[in-house]
């Protein structure tokens, strides 16, 4: 089958639309249906598009061949012949796509359906055999022995939960992001954690955890963040670190993301990194590889980027 020869757009009754794709070569063409309101789909399928400019001809509005929505790559075109004109380096055009994509998803309406904030306070695997299981000790290590604290180095991360869900409903719960903290400005930090034999390279790593903070910080999910920490912030007993005693999530500070490994990662993975790409460096406010035991609440810088 080749492309697609034409696209239409036929609006009818108001709220909804229906775009209609015809496709070369063949006998039908698809109509989809889209109802705004309520955002369910529906397929139609006509035999011949004169079917469907025939019913546009009742409407209100004929029918209209929709232009192209902006892609990232045009938008990314502009910006470097604004920025860098003939100056313009592959660098810079990978930085602005990471940029366009994070700031993009960020836009988007929506969010988890479920809650955000996880109360993981006693959540607890006795019995360390798994990744999570590691990230799930650390967190409960720092609320024990350093008031809730992550440190690295000598900056504080008061630590939030762990495995937050954060984009799409039941089927999407698994995408989670593995630690989430925040800083003294109330900026989020999500931690992605690797243990010394996983296989993913930092450049995955860091895709996984900017995918979780685009998701984390879309409005929606930044509500019911905001919602969760004042109920567990306000619970009977609750660990609230001196320095953090005013501080609470804002979603227009720049979220940070930190991956959290051991020191048998950095060594396994070196051949594949040599630091963090400058590419990442405009999507938030730190980016940073930190050398972390997860037994204890300390780690160590390995290596950071600060736009």
């Amino acid at each position: 089958m080749s492309g697609f020869s034409q696209t239409c757009v036929v609006r009818g009754r108001p709220g909804r639309f229906v775009l209609v794709l015809v496709a070369e070569g063949l006998e039908t063409c698809i109509v989809r249906a889209v109802g705004e309101a309520n955002g369910k789909e529906e397929l139609v399928k006509t035999s011949d598009v004169s079917d469907i400019q025939s019913r546009s001809a009742t409407t209100s509005k004929p029918i209209q061949v929709a232009s192209p929505e902006t892609s990232l790559f045009r938008e990314c075109l502009e910006e470097l012949r604004r920025q860098s004109g003939a100056h313009a380096k592959w660098e810079s055009m990978q930085s602005l796509l990471l940029q366009f994509a994070f700031t993009r998803m960020r836009e988007t309406p929506g969010g988890y359906e479920g809650e955000v904030f996880k109360d993981r306070d006693n959540r607890k695997y006795p019995d360390l055999k798994k990744e999570e299981h590691y990230v799930a000790n650390l967190f409960h290590e720092a609320r024990q022995n350093n008031h809730g604290l992550l440190m690295i180095g000598d900056e504080e991360y008061w630590l939030l939960g762990f495995e937050w869900p954060n984009q799409g409903g039941n089927a999407e719960k698994k995408r989670r992001a593995d630690l989430v903290g925040m800083k003294l400005d109330g900026g989020l930090v999500i931690f992605e954690c690797k243990l010394g034999a996983n296989a993913d390279p930092p450049a995955i790593a860091f895709a996984e955890g900017l995918d979780y903070a685009s998701h984390l910080v879309r409005s929606d999910n930044a509500a019911k963040i905001a919602a969760g920490f004042r109920k567990w912030r306000n619970k009977r007993g609750q660990l609230i670190p001196t320095s953090f005693a005013g501080v609470v999530p804002k979603d227009n500070v720049a979220v940070s993301v930190i991956l959290l490994a051991e020191d048998q990662y950095y060594e396994k993975h070196k051949e594949s990194m040599t630091s963090i790409p400058t590419s990442y460096a405009g999507i938030a406010v730190s980016m940073g590889m930190a050398v972390c035991d997860f037994l204890s609440p300390t780690a160590s810088w390995y290596h950071r980027t600060t736009s």
